[in-house]
């Protein structure tokens, strides 16, 4: 049997307790052997974390360790960081926001969005899945241009460095 019961989701959760259930819940999803209770306890889960209020911060942190989890952990970080975005769960006067917004550019900056620095050794529909959390972070959570003033110059900066680079941005 694949990792213990996940149970329900705490109120007053810490956010990387609840990042790491949240990716032992995708781990779980993805392997096959998981039995169908366990698979439907971990689904349950995970449908859990649009309502509870520490996902966001938790999803910031599993997406900041992104580089050293499996793909898809990775994608589903970076899928609820452009949901709480999308759904005004990360607002822009929020101080957390400045951070994701950092978290996200620094990715590209430091090619920490790969584990080995390589940005093409990250599979396809991770860079997807991040570029529309960046997209939809710079949309809804930076009130962009104006918010983020310095996002088109980071943006370009890093597209200068390499053809990956480039296509990500």
């Amino acid at each position: 049997e694949v990792g213990p019961c996940l149970g329900r989701v705490g109120t007053m959760e810490d956010s990387s307790a609840l990042a790491a259930k949240i990716g032992e819940a995708i781990q779980v999803l993805q392997a096959p052997q998981t039995t169908p209770e366990v698979r439907r306890a971990a689904n349950e889960f995970v449908l859990q974390l649009r309502e509870h209020p520490s996902a966001v911060a938790a999803s910031v942190q599993l997406a900041a360790s992104a580089a050293a989890a499996p793909p898809a952990v990775r994608f589903f970080a970076f899928r609820l960081v452009a949901a709480a975005a999308a759904e005004g769960r990360l607002r822009p006067e929020e101080p957390r926001t400045a951070e994701v917004r950092s978290l996200l550019v620094d990715m590209l900056l430091q090619s920490t969005l790969s584990a080995s620095g390589n940005l093409q050794d990250v599979p396809g529909f991770v860079c997807e899945k991040y570029t529309q959390a960046l997209a939809a972070v710079a949309v809804y959570c930076s009130e962009w241009p104006a918010g983020w003033p310095q996002l088109q110059q980071q943006l370009f900066e890093v597209g200068q460095r390499s053809r990956t680079h480039a296509t990500l941005v």
